[in-house]
């Protein structure tokens, strides 16, 4: 960005005050203020500015960023969102210029591949490529072990999780979980010692689905001759 013409001033998050982040903002004097994620702090700061504040939401936000702070003026506030769930939630906060912003496509360009020689190696009957999501499954256990789940507890989750993927793996209608954590049966939810936000542990649960949901319905392609481009989580898949 620096060799771009760009002025660069970086802040750490882990000191990083609304006192600091406001100063910071002042000393800029900008014009607007953009940011990936609505965070209800930047929406106050800009207020107190009197500056536009734009934000574009990728990721699920705890229910605490859906809330605006005293003192903010929401006529200041553009925000975009890539979940139409996460546009309502922010439109019921109290922004009313919100609006859904879908992701975009890599700028990248590909061109086809037509040297016979250079495509020998990957021609087959069926092929799958994409990721297993086995990492969502890794960031489920490291905030259950956060969180305080014992070895038994995740193993239990896990066989819930399984179990319900034996249920719903070829239906078109299923959606995942509630996003409002309403799904999380009791016991995940009582035997946890530090109670997390539902829509964080909903969408950890819902990635652990997809996996699992992935290398059931790839594997069943095993029989076809399929095979599978991706990460070592389809080991798991048998193709």
């Amino acid at each position: 960005l620096e060799e771009q013409g760009f002025q660069i001033e970086v802040l750490e998050p882990s000191t990083t005050t609304l006192d600091r982040l406001l100063e910071a903002c002042r000393s800029f004097s900008p014009d607007i203020v953009f940011s990936i994620n609505f965070s209800p702090e930047i929406a106050l700061i800009t207020s107190k500015l009197g500056v536009p504040y734009v934000s574009w939401t990728i990721d699920p936000l705890a229910s605490r960023r859906l809330l605006l702070r005293d003192g903010t003026d929401p006529s200041l506030c553009l925000a975009f969102a890539h979940r139409h769930h996460l546009v309502r939630r922010l439109t019921d906060a109290g922004l009313a210029n919100c609006h859904y912003l879908p992701l975009a496509a890599s700028g990248t360009r590909r061109l086809v591949v037509d040297d016979p020689e250079k495509l020998a190696p990957y021609r087959c009957d069926v092929s799958f490529v994409g990721a297993s999501m086995v990492s969502e499954y890794d960031n489920l256990l490291k905030r259950l072990r956060h969180w305080g789940a014992s070895g038994e507890l995740i193993r239990k989750t896990d066989e819930w999780l399984r179990g319900l993927v034996d249920t719903v793996a070829y239906s078109h209608s299923y959606c995942g979980l509630d996003e409002e954590g309403a799904d999380i049966p009791e016991w995940l939810w009582s035997a946890l010692c530090a109670e997390p936000d539902r829509v964080v542990l909903t969408e950890l649960l819902n990635g652990r689905l997809s996996n699992l949901w992935r290398i059931r319905v790839v594997g069943s392609l095993g029989s076809l001759g399929a095979q599978v481009w991706g990460d070592d989580g389809w080991r798991d898949a048998n193709v």
